[in-house]
Formats: structure tokens, sequence, C-alpha cells
């Protein structure tokens, strides 16, 4: 069963393309620049062509040459390795395509450092006219011949790129965000500070490898293996559990009973003539223990006796014989937990309704969970509770148990005003341990399938797929839903009864109505009217919000809630004035209307009765938020004028004087009861009348007007 008794809550909701120009086209061609350059820097070999540009003379085949001698051998062309340029026999290896020229047998790109160009074969360090000043470590950008490891500040930490790179000197050790942690890799590296205290993944136990070394925790304890075992080595130690009845080659014979001497392990219990207790005690389960029966007259001496019984009806109660009643030990709780905090005489008047034997349970699991610290335990944690809670389970179960099913439990808590976690405890003890125990089955499994939270959407879905099994169990017992009546909302035995359309909502009695489409300051106006006590009434006046309207209105309480507002203690105004302040943007971007200084001024002294804050405070935030301010400067003028409290007398002498400024600001255009001849005291507009009625009304003073 679930360890919290309270709150027990089940909660719910609730390229572009580039084109080529393809050859042959009619314009004008660059002009020859006479140095064997055209002006785009590519280069002509001018000696191939005569001065009127035809063709020069070559030698041909029927030419003879000089002086008539016989020819030479024959040349034989070299073009070896070669692309272009000459062959050595007056031929060509090859000519080079536009744009490159023959350096040496090879077709490059000419390098013209000045030209304005960067091309292959320029670099930042041998043509920075061309190609810019090579990048600096430091300039904010990563490029050139920067990288992570020479310049961290431009490239960033080589450590967590994903990359484990030994010559960045990256390995486990240096850099665990990419290469991983040394524990787990396999290996045992003393230099990664791996042993098997550390490590026992990759180095194994410590216990077992043949080392007894008192730093890994070892001694013949807690590692035989390794220490070899304690009894024999020499030494009798209590720690070890030797005793001269356990190992007596270590602890020597035990003495034996009768010998006057209370040694070894004797005790009270086992040789009384050895082991006396003093006078005034007792032997109780082997120990010497004084009875303590001070301020009591019922209940346990503390040594296994008894202080004494109570009369016949009556029951035990913390060493006090207390009237006993016809109450279970579940109704007992039921009744204390109504109690409010700190209320001594309510908590007695329910002891003495419950039998003796339920207030003997009651106080049985109470101790025990007192015994185990699982009223110490710090709010939300989860590990101490469960762990204090477990030794007593049996008890509190004992008491806290009832006659409902898995399914009357939930039906029982989704009835449960929102957030009011004493319901939804007592629906969960008025159930049998078996239907406790199944409905936590139930919710841990929809929490696995919602891991987000609960809602009536994702356990719709749990219930009807993963955990049909528990939900069926659930309710497996008759149930009948009330769907047929309720058009919203969850009618019993796990049946929904649907969602409302757009623009309506689901209201406290699951009919689906027209949502009002509240803006913020209507969903705080509505909620403010809420009668008290209403649970179901916040929640409604929220779910009639516009989206807009919500967001703005979860983003101030949150931001308080952040702030610590509601944790200030009780009357600190100093601490809520500051977190308000702080949240003073998110509250007024919710919370304003169109009213202007002097109609919030106005609203509070003719529309609100007598210390009505709640009144007052929706007076101010109907207020535009300008004059939201103006009015705080306005009431600040007012104070400095009256420094003996804000009297009406004082007010209209200040808007004379002092504060007469204000009276033009804030009251423009407006038109006083006083001139309607309505009011007799104040008019509104920041104006007082004169007392006297017209003929055949008095003036009540109650209410100000003329009646």
């Amino acid at each position: 069963m679930a360890k919290h008794l309270l709150p027990m809550v089940a909660a719910f909701l609730g390229l572009a393309v580039a084109t080529c120009d393809g050859g042959g086209g009619g314009g004008a061609g660059p002009e020859d620049s006479g140095d064997g350059y055209l002006s785009d820097g590519i280069l002509i070999d001018n000696d191939a062509r005569g001065p009127d540009g035809t063709p020069g003379d070559l030698p041909g085949p029927d030419r003879e040459a000089g002086d008539g001698s016989a020819p030479d051998s024959p040349c034989i062309p070299a073009c070896e390795g070669l692309a272009c340029g000459d062959d050595g026999c007056g031929g060509t290896c090859g000519t080079c395509p536009f744009g490159k020229e023959c350096q040496e047998g090879l077709c490059i790109v000419p390098v013209n450092c000045g030209d304005g160009q960067c091309v292959e074969g320029e670099t930042c360090t041998d043509c920075p006219v061309d190609c810019g000043k090579c990048p600096a470590c430091g300039d904010g950008e990563c490029n050139g011949m920067e990288s992570c490891f020479d310049c961290p500040a431009d490239c960033g930490d080589c450590c967590g790129d994903g990359a484990c790179v030994a010559d960045h000197g990256e390995d486990c050790l240096s850099c665990a965000a990419d290469c991983g942690d040394c524990c787990g890799d396999d290996q045992c590296v003393a230099e990664h500070g791996e042993d098997c205290l550390a490590c026992k993944e990759d180095c194994g136990l410590c216990c077992g490898d043949g080392a007894c070394v008192g730093d890994h925790g070892e001694d013949c304890d807690a590692c035989e293996a390794d220490c070899g075992p304690c009894c024999g080595d020499g030494a009798c130690v209590d720690v070890h559990g030797e005793t001269c009845a356990s190992c007596e080659v270590d602890c020597g014979p035990c003495p034996e009973c009768g010998d006057g001497a209370c040694n070894g392990v004797e005790t009270c219990l086992s040789c009384p003539g050895d082991c006396p207790c003093a006078a005034g005690a007792i032997c109780f389960e082997g120990f010497c223990c004084i009875p303590d029966c001070t301020g009591i007259v019922c209940g346990s001496d503390g040594c296994g006796g008894s202080c004494g019984a109570c009369p016949q009806g009556e029951g035990c109660s913390a060493g006090a014989c207390i009237p006993a009643g016809e109450d279970s030990c579940l109704e007992l709780y039921e009744c204390r937990i109504q109690c409010p905090a700190g209320d001594s005489d309510c908590v007695k008047a329910c002891d003495e309704e419950g039998t003796v034997a339920a207030q003997e349970a009651y106080a049985a699991w109470v101790a025990c969970l007192e015994g185990t610290g699982y009223f110490d335990c710090p709010e939300d944690d989860d590990a101490c509770y469960d762990a204090a809670f477990e030794p007593c389970e049996d008890l509190v179960q004992a008491c806290l148990q009832g006659e409902g099913s898995c399914g009357e439990i939930f039906d029982c808590q989704q009835a449960c005003p929102g957030g009011d976690g004493t319901c939804t405890s007592l629906c969960l003890f008025n159930g049998t341990v078996a239907g406790q125990d199944l409905l936590e089955d139930l919710f841990d499994c929809v929490d696995v399938q919602c891991p987000d939270g609960a809602t009536w959407e994702c356990w719709i879905q749990a219930t009807a797929g993963a955990c049909k099994v528990p939900a069926a169990l659930c309710w497996s017992e008759p149930c009948e839903s009330l769907c047929d009546q309720l058009q919203c909302g969850y009618g019993n035995c796990n049946d929904h009864c649907g969602f409302c359309a757009q623009g309506f909502v689901c209201s406290p009695e699951q009919q689906c109505v027209a949502s009002q489409g509240f803006d913020c300051l209507a969903i705080y106006e509505c909620i403010v009217a809420c009668p008290e006590g209403d649970a179901a009434c916040p929640p409604f006046c929220f779910s009639q919000g516009t989206d807009e309207a919500k967001t703005q209105y979860n983003a101030w309480l949150d931001c308080l809630e952040l702030g610590g507002y509601f944790d200030c203690p009780p009357g600190d105004t100093v601490c809520r004035d500051l977190v308000f302040e702080s949240c003073m943007d998110l509250v007024q971007a919710c919370l304003h209307g169109e009213l202007t200084c002097g109609e919030m001024f106005d609203c509070m002294q003719l529309d609100c009765p007598a210390g009505d804050a709640d009144c007052a405070n929706l007076c101010f935030w109907n207020g535009a938020i300008a004059m939201q301010e103006s009015y705080e400067q306005m009431m600040d003028c007012f104070a400095a004028a009256c420094p003996g409290g804000l009297t009406y007398t004082c007010i209209e002498t200040s808007l004379q004087g002092a504060c007469a400024a204000w009276a033009s600001t804030c009251w423009s255009g407006c038109v006083s009861g006083c001139d309607l001849g309505t009011h007799c005291l104040y008019g509104g507009c920041g104006e007082w009348c004169d007392v006297t009625c017209s003929t055949g009304l008095q003036c009540n003073v109650s209410t100000g007007l003329c009646e």
C-alpha cells in the first residue's frame, strides 16, 4: 500500500542553378595588352603569330636548311612526363587548356600576386594582397589552419566535440565526455586511479584477489578469503563476534556459572547467581531493568510488567485510563484527522469514542512510526517514508482498513474536492487491504504509461491498453456509472463521460456549458467571488478563460510561487512586498481594466462595504495600468499631506491644496453625486457634499445617500 498517510492523493485533472554562356557569343573579346597577356591575366604566346596575326613562318618538310649542307642526325622528341612545351625537336608535347600556362612542361594556373584574385597557388602567407591576411587565433573565427587543439579561443575546446583524439591529449581520464569513463572500459589502469576498490568493473573485486588490504576494508570478518578466518588469529575481538563460546582458541574457555564472577556470556537471565540485578531492578530479556511508572497508571512499565489495568469499559492511552466507546480504530483515525492542529481536547474526545481495542491498535501503529522516525522524514523524501513505514505496515493496516473495494476507493477519491488530501486519504483507508494494494498496483502501471502526468486522456488510454488487467480487477465488482446523467467528467466505474466541445466547459455539476471566454482579470474576479469552501468553483472559473488568459493568470502566480511569496512568514509584509514587486509586470499584464485613478477611488468609497478588502482590491485591479500607478502616487500625496490619518476632511483639504493636481488629473470630466442631489456625504469625483438633502429626503449616514 502507499506509504504516505497524509496527504494520500490520486492526482488527475483534475540552389539556385547557375547558367553558363555556351561560347560563340557575339560580344567583343578582350584586347591584347601587347605584353603577352590579355587584360584578364591569361597568357597568350604572341610569338606563334606574325605581325598581321597570321601564323608565322614555321619550318616545313619541303624547306631546306641554311647553306645546303647535309642534314643532322634525326631528332628524337622527348615528352616523357611532360604535358606541354617544346619536345626538343621543334615540336610540342602538348598545349594547355584555356586559363592555364605551360611552365617546365606542366600546365598550371599562373600565379599573379597583386591582380586582385586569390587563385590556386596563392595563399594568405605568400600573397596577402590577394588572399587577405592569415587568420589569427583570438579573432573569433575558426578558420585557416586553426583547430581546437592550437586555438581553443576560436574553435572551442576539443573535449566535448564528440571525437576522442589522442593527438589532442584526450583519453578517458582527461576527457570522459568524448572518450567515455575509464571505469567500465575493461582495462584496469592504475594511472587512471583504478583499482579493485575504485573500479571493480575493470579490476575485479578486492576480496578474493589474494591480498588482505586494510585500506580496501578487508579483514578476517569482511574478507575471510584473503585475510583468513578470525577465529584462530590469536585475538579475541568482540566486533568479530568472538566469545569464549564461539572461539575458545582465541578467547579462552568460558567461565562457569557459579564462580562468583559475571563475565563472558553470562547474564542476569543465564546466570542470576553470578549476575544479580541491583535493588529495585529486575532481569528483563537478559538485562537489568528498572521499572518506571512515573506519571502513568496503566500500560507497560518498560520492563515487561504493567503499571496497572484500567477499569472495565476504559482504555489505556499514553499511560492514562480514558473512557472507551464503540468506534473502530479507523473511525478513531477519521475523528482525529479532522481535529485542528494542536487541539488536544478534540483528540482526547476522539480517543474516548474508540473501543479499548481500537485505542490500543491506534496507539500501537503511531508508536511504531514514531520509533522508526517516520514523522521526522523531510517533506517529499519518499525513500525515508518508505523505509520508516515498512516495519509498521502490518500495524497500520490492522487499524486503517474498511470494506471498500479498489474501484470504490478510486470513485470516492474522484468525488473529493481538488487538492483535499484528507478526503482522498480517508477514501483509501476505508478500503480493504486488498483493495488498497490493488489500487496502488494500478497507479504504478498508469504512472509508467503516463510519465508526464495522468491526465484523463492518458488515464483512459492506459486503462484500456497496457493497464487493462489491473483496471478490470479494480472494478470487478458490480458498479453503476452515472454517465447517463452527466455530460462530462468522471462518472464512476472507470467510466469517463466525455469532454466538452470547443467553446464549452465542464461545470461543477458535470454539464457542458458555454465558456464565458474570460480575460485574465475576469478569471480573477470570478475566483474572488467563489463561496468560501467551494473547492469546485475556482477551477471552473479558470476553465472559462481564453488560452491567453489562462497563460497570463498562471504566469503571475508561478512568479509569486517561485519567488517565495507564499513561503513568507505570516505577517511579514516586507517579504511579500519584495516578491510582489519583482512580479509586478506579470501581475499587471493580467490584473488591469479601464478605470481611471479617480474612478478607482470612487469605486472603493462608494461601492465597497466598509472593511471589504476583496471589493477594494477589485476596484484597484480594474484600473488601467498607468492609472494604478497614478492612484498609488495620489495616495502617497494624501499620506504626506495627512500625517494624522486619511480622514475625508484632510483628503478634501489636500485636494484643494497640496494634492490639487490630482483632483484635475484623476477626476477630469466627472459628475459628482453632490451635483445630482443623490449623495449627502461623499459624492464622488473627489467632492464632499453639503449634508442637506432635498425636501422629503434624509441623509443615510451608513450609505451616504439621500433617501
